[in-house]
């Protein structure tokens, strides 16, 4: 039996004593968390925490994973629960003997049963050195402690860590002092990190490397063998690096760091109180919190000043600037937790945003240190933004927010031109094109919302219908979202299938839309593809995404795409489900282990969805202020909030079906309180969750043909079905001739020959006149290009083409049609780690001399050139051509590779056989994942 709730506010209640002892950093530094267990104080630019990882593995992330048992060093940058590795800046390591400088020599293993770690602290004995080391910190300045086994003490600073080293510098100002920075290039392209680095005691020999980008330094300690180090840094300079040691650790007082870090930790912990028996529930729910809290970080000095994106060092006017905004995962559940227990950081988060957008033109998408990663999808900075501005935060220059959201919108990148032309983005023009403009049309929902309470009217009605483009890719046949190529669905779609449709996740799983009622028009028919959600066989096809796990059914919790769907029964009449649902996430899927984590943490985002949840509600749309409720893990649960107020959420006992209960609670009421009328609640959810779409919404059409025919073909033009039953007639309307204009559409058009037809559609509204006109509205132009065979050859492989990558049909290699550089638009056949025959048949003898073969490499994306190409004739090998693959080539591009034949032959018929690349290999992203490379072929043509 678990709890329904009831939601009241109260004032007076006091705060839990010390919550930081039920911090747990080991929760999610094993499986595939990706966080570290190092000491950091709340939203602090230091990290410092040991490094295990040395390879930029996936799992290795945040340099650290539990599995491991050998440390490097401890740098003072690190990500909690990214999929990307990047930071570990400024890294050093303890030794004793003589000054080795190579990894190999200074490494150490090391026990968990001599590790420990809790907010704001980190100790562990290195076996091989015998060195106790203690790490605490203040928000800028990384405080080691060690304590030797023996007088004679060394200290490595090695620069070369991880990431590329484009440039560095390392001054030795006193005995006790030095200096410098790091320059380097990983997932942010261009980082600065400049530092101070103070010793407890004089350096009294030093050893640098053959380039000096490392530096060992000898020290003569005292009997009691102990050697402290403070290391301030900066983003900025040397000087901010000293100002901030200065300023924020001017004494040698370990001890009372370590204390100072706890009670910044218990000051922000205390911000919520939870009431259980449950220990293990307690150190979970305390830990996710501190995990809410790691990012982002601050990134200026203590005199205001940072790098901003143009490179050049600014001021912060009146807020504090931050760093590290995952945005695709955080807008979710962080970003408005942050709007309830912290109003102040909420605005100087957004007006970061904005100092960025005044700087470099665009609002943040993946900022990581003054640098644009691009790293996702969307524009979820305008979630974050709307979201605060509709519960009434107003710290910041809407008038510029606005600007900047709506300059956001109207980029030229990422598919943004093919989504505003024809009210989707078509997949021959861009990868992850259905996951593309489902987040493009939920933030376009947040633009339009926010835009409308500031009295913008027009503004707000452009990008209502724009936020109303997942209607054009919700297939009305099957109820999934699905990829249009050439102007109909994706051939040969499968909901369960993962591939470059879909941004770490598959058709199932984005195809409950977050702003419009799950996609559905109706209650009835939402629970019942929810049911078929949960309950469906939770194997995924496709290619394989180590994002995807915590599978119900094809719920994937482990992921962020999921993290709304179980709250959408409060949309049916069958909303116990959703508190079920939320009982097992919660109970199965966060654990007090270093496993404790189903998937990445990603900055917080999968932490905020357990602290809002187990709390007992959740933001299902974020930008529209109201939560979900669902099932409180505890006794009882209190905010603590800015206003100086409390809100309570108790539990008390129940049954499932009580039917008096409140399925949504607003932002208001949380930060003011009052009494909750179910019935109110209701009418809330029909006003936002309607689907119907709007007067001025017209669907785009769908063009219908073989991609490939012989003598003619028969194309048919299909209404967009979203449409129907909303009072609308729609008329078609097409050209094969855009020079002679339009018209409509009675029946099949017939083509005999190659050609595009264009095709749009006229929505008229029956229930609407316009003087004596029905109102009425124009769908988007869409074309389709439609190819007669030059020839009618054969080519067959031997072994079929990848699923995904099968270039359009069994014609794809001798269609005369050339893929292009964007190999996402389905023209390339993919095949991974095979040698592949291809039989060619050209039905009547041909002169051939030479044989032609066009390939494409994305090294990035494992697609690499062949290693070899042979040619055969009647099982005799005739022609040959090796090649090196460059693995290391960044971009994508084509190539033609000619196999010279030993002489001019006449056949009907040929052999092409093409051999992988094979394993990828080290230093190769994915040689770590014992990755095999893919060759994608398109034409195959051969010349006299």
């Amino acid at each position: 039996m678990r709890f329904t709730l009831i939601l009241l506010f109260i004032a007076n209640i006091s705060l839990a004593q010390n919550p930081s002892k039920f911090v747990n950093p080991f929760i999610g530094t094993g499986g595939h968390g990706h966080t570290f267990p190092g000491a950091t104080t709340p939203f602090g630019m230091v990290q410092l925490s040991p490094d295990t990882r040395v390879d930029g593995s996936w799992d290795g992330c945040s340099g650290y994973h539990y599995s491991d048992s050998i440390i490097y060093g401890f740098s003072h940058t690190h990500l909690s629960g990214t999929g990307v590795s990047d930071y570990g800046d400024i890294m050093v390591m303890p030794t004793i003997g003589e000054l080795k400088l190579e990894q190999d020599d200074y490494k150490s293993t090391f026990s968990h049963e001599r590790e420990e770690a809790g907010a704001g602290y980190y100790n562990v004995f290195l076996d091989k050195p015998q060195i106790a080391v203690e790490l605490t910190t203040s928000s800028r300045v990384g405080f080691h402690r060690y304590i030797y086994s023996e007088e004679k003490a060394n200290v490595i600073l090695d620069l070369t860590h991880r990431d590329e080293l484009l440039d560095f510098e390392i001054t030795e100002e006193t005995d006790k002092i030095i200096s410098g920075y790091r320059r380097s290039k990983a997932w942010a392209k261009d980082q600065h990190v400049f530092f101070v680095m103070e010793f407890s005691a004089p350096i009294y020999e030093k050893r640098y490397s053959l380039k000096k980008d490392k530096l060992g330094m000898t020290f003569d300690l005292d009997e009691n063998k102990e050697l402290m180090i403070k290391v301030g840094i900066s983003f900025v300079s040397v000087e901010g690096a000293r100002a901030n040691l200065k300023e924020e650790i001017p004494h040698w007082n370990f001890e009372g760091i370590r204390k100072e870090a706890s009670r910044n930790w218990d000051q922000e912990l205390s911000k919520i109180e939870v009431f259980t028996k449950d220990k293990d529930k307690e150190n979970i729910f305390y830990t996710a919190l501190y995990h809410c809290m790691i990012h982002p970080n601050v990134a200026e000095d203590v005199d205001g000043k940072f790098r901003g994106h143009d490179n050049k060092i600014h001021v912060s006017p009146n807020h504090t600037q931050y760093t590290v905004f995952s945005l695709w995962d955080t807008y979710r559940a962080l970003h408005p937790l942050m709007t309830i227990i912290d109003e102040k950081r909420t605005t100087d988060f957004i007006n970061s945003f904005l100092e960025i957008y005044k700087q470099s033109g665009r609002l943040p998408v993946w900022e990581l240190c003054n640098n644009e990663t691009d790293c996702m999808i969307g524009y979820h900075s305008v979630s974050v933004i709307a979201d605060a501005y509709l519960k009434g935060i107003r710290g910041f220059d809407t008038t510029l927010a606005l600007e900047a959201m709506v300059a956001s919108a109207n980029e030229d990148i990422f598919g943004l031109p093919s989504y505003r032309k024809y009210g989707f983005i078509r997949a021959e023009d861009e990868s992850e094109s259905v996951s593309k403009t489902l987040e493009y049309a939920y933030d376009d929902w947040c633009i339009s919302l926010m835009a409308e309470v500031m009295g913008e009217d027009s503004l707000a009605n452009v990008f209502k219908l724009r936020s109303e483009s997942w209607r054009n890719i919700i297939n009305p046949e099957t109820g999934f979202v699905t990829p249009r190529i050439n102007g109909d669905w994706i051939a040969d779609f499968d909901p369960r299938q993962v591939n470059f449709h879909f941004t770490e996740a598959n058709s199932w799983q984005y195809s409950f839309v977050q702003h419009s009622n799950g996609g559905s028009d109706y209650d009835e028919r939402l629970e019942k593809k929810l049911d078929a959600f949960f309950t469906a066989p939770a194997a995924t096809t496709g290619r394989t995404q180590s994002d995807i796990t915590g599978m119900i059914g094809q719920y994937a919790h482990g992921n962020e795409p999921s993290h709304h769907i179980a709250y959408l029964y409060n949309n049916t009449d069958s909303y116990n489900k959703t508190r079920k649902l939320i009982d097992q996430i919660c109970d199965s899927f966060y654990t007090n282990a270093p496993e404790g984590l189903i998937g990445n943490e990603d900055c917080g985002q999968m932490s905020a969805w357990y602290v809002l949840s187990a709390s007992g509600f959740y933001p299902s749309t974020p930008g529209y202020p109201q939560y979900a409720v669902g099932s409180c893990q505890f006794d009882s649960v209190i905010f603590k909030l800015d206003r100086g107020k409390e809100f309570k959420i108790k539990s008390v006992s129940s049954i499932y079906d009580n039917k008096e209960m409140n399925l949504f609670i607003s932002q208001d009421r949380i930060l003011n309180g009052g009494s909750i009328i179910t019935g109110e609640w209701f009418q809330l959810y029909k006003g936002l969750s309607a689907t119907t779409p709007s007067r001025t919404f017209c669907g785009t059409p769908l063009i219908r043909a073989q991609p490939m025919f012989e003598e003619s073909t028969e194309v048919m033009l299909i209404r967009n079905d979203f449409n129907a039953g909303f009072g609308y007639s729609v008329n078609l309307f097409y050209s094969v001739d855009t020079s002679k204009g339009y018209q409509l559409s009675n029946g099949d058009i017939v083509l005999d020959k190659s050609n595009t037809v264009f095709a749009y559609a006229k929505c008229i509204d029956s229930n609407c006149l316009d003087g004596k006109n029905y109102c009425y509205s124009i769908s988007p132009t869409i074309s389709a290009t439609f190819y007669k065979k030059p020839n009618n050859w054969t080519c067959i492989p031997n072994i079929l083409p990848n699923s995904q990558y099968n270039g359009g049909g069994v014609d794809a290699l001798i269609d005369g049609i050339h893929g292009t550089v964007n190999w996402q638009a389905g023209r390339w056949q993919g095949y991974q780690n095979q040698e592949v025959t291809f039989n060619l048949d050209f039905k009547e003898p041909q002169e051939v001399r030479e044989v032609i073969t066009s390939f494409l490499q994305d090294s990035r994306s494992w697609i690499l050139m062949p290693s070899k190409i042979e040619v055969y004739h009647a099982g005799d090998l005739i022609g040959t051509k090796s090649y090196s693959p460059d693995a290391f080539l960044e971009g994508a591009f084509l190539e033609n590779i000619t196999v010279n034949l030993d002489k001019r032959i006449k056949t009907d018929k040929l052999q092409v056989k093409i051999y992988s690349a094979g394993k990828l290999p080290e230093g190769h992203p994915g040689f770590t994942m014992d990755g095999d490379a893919f060759f994608f072929v398109d034409e195959i043509a051969f010349s006299k």
